[in-house]
């Protein structure tokens, strides 16, 4: 006998065993995400979890209480981050983790799960009969992965040729890289970040939230140096055999130099020394940025998986549209670039916890 319910603090042990035992685990799903979110957001957890009679957890399903004038009160599945959803050995395990979050949606204009891999055919087509008018799912972004060869020559030999030859200009130019995880590192990066939220127009995480991944999960800072100037530099995290390409940012007087391409061939070489298998390059829509941003990844990259968007609304008229809200953040975007550096630094926090 399964019971479903919210996670309390004497889970948190059971939680994280669950996490490391679990093969589609993920870094969104761990407790220290849940800690960024909630302290720097300020958004409310409310973990699912299904655990049996001998009380060992059995599923998972973290969820979080959004609240923001411009999308109302909801619950995500993660927010701020490209995953997160259900976690289960069995497919009636998802169903009852789905059945319970579904019941507490009721009281929020909409429940948003974000599914790498998508949810179970099964479980799709049973919430389609159940609930035609309430349920949707969307896929409007794509996941990008840079899947490693048995070698690093193979991986090399593989890489398109634009970006080999970029990679080869970038390293004739006599860049060097550095990977760390210090405050002097972070202080590097989060000036570069800022040049990026500005140039695509879009509001910065607050510094503080970097700072406490880099003391409480396995993240680090990446920099690209031309002699002694940082150029580029990016955040990234690393779970299990997977390095998640987070954030990154640059001096855009220098990208000339190709320092991006040196970046990521660097974590190639880097995942390969410790043992990874791929980058997760991260998700882009060919509505943003016009497209050029996917181009790029497409290049890089060996394998795209859809992002699934699953939504459910008691009232369908409370169903959120993707692609809408897509085109209405690039018109946001060109008034947000045209903002000043330190403008963007001070008021970014509050306005980004109106989106996730």
């Amino acid at each position: 006998m399964l019971e479903v319910r919210l996670m309390k603090e004497s889970d948190h042990t059971k939680y994280g065993l669950f996490l490391k035992n679990h093969p589609d685990s993920l870094f969104e799903h761990s407790l220290a995400v849940r800690d960024l979110i909630q302290k720097h957001f300020k958004f409310t957890p409310k973990y699912l979890v299904a655990i049996d009679d001998m009380l060992k957890i059995q599923g998972i399903l973290p969820l979080f209480e959004a609240k923001s004038f411009v999308e109302g009160k909801r619950l995500v599945s993660i927010p701020f981050f490209p995953f997160g959803g259900i976690l289960a050995d069995t497919v009636e395990i998802k169903k009852q983790l789905i059945d319970a979050a579904i019941k507490m949606a009721d009281d929020y204009l909409f429940l948003e799960i974000r599914q790498r891999g998508g949810l179970n055919s099964e479980i799709e087509t049973s919430l389609k009969d159940q609930y035609p008018e309430n349920f949707a799912k969307q896929t409007p972004i794509t996941d990008f992965f840079i899947d490693f060869h048995q070698s690093l020559e193979d991986t090399w030999s593989n890489l398109h040729p634009e970006i080999r030859k970029h990679i080869k200009k970038a390293t004739n130019n006599n860049l060097k890289f550095e990977i760390k995880n210090d405050n002097e590192s972070l202080e590097i990066y989060y000036d570069l970040y800022l040049n990026t939220r500005k140039k695509r127009g879009v509001p910065a995480w607050p510094k503080a939230i970097f700072s406490q991944a880099l003391k409480t999960t396995n993240s680090k800072i990446a920099i690209i140096y031309k002699d002694d100037q940082a150029i580029v530099a990016g955040f990234f995290h690393f779970h299990g055999k997977e390095i998640l390409y987070g954030f990154s940012g640059a001096d855009y007087s220098k990208l000339h130099l190709r320092p991006y391409f040196l970046l990521v061939w660097k974590m190639i070489q880097y995942g390969f020394k410790h043992g990874y298998t791929h980058i997760d390059y991260g998700g882009s829509s060919k509505q943003l940025n016009d497209g050029k941003l996917t181009e790029y990844k497409e290049r890089w990259c060996n394998r795209e998986e859809e992002i699934p968007y699953y939504y459910y609304a008691k009232n369908p008229k409370n169903l959120p549209n993707l692609d809408s809200s897509l085109s209405m953040y690039k018109l946001y975007g060109k008034v947000w670039s045209k903002l000043p550096k330190s403008v963007i630094n001070l008021i970014s926090p509050p306005i980004i916890r109106q989106f996730s």
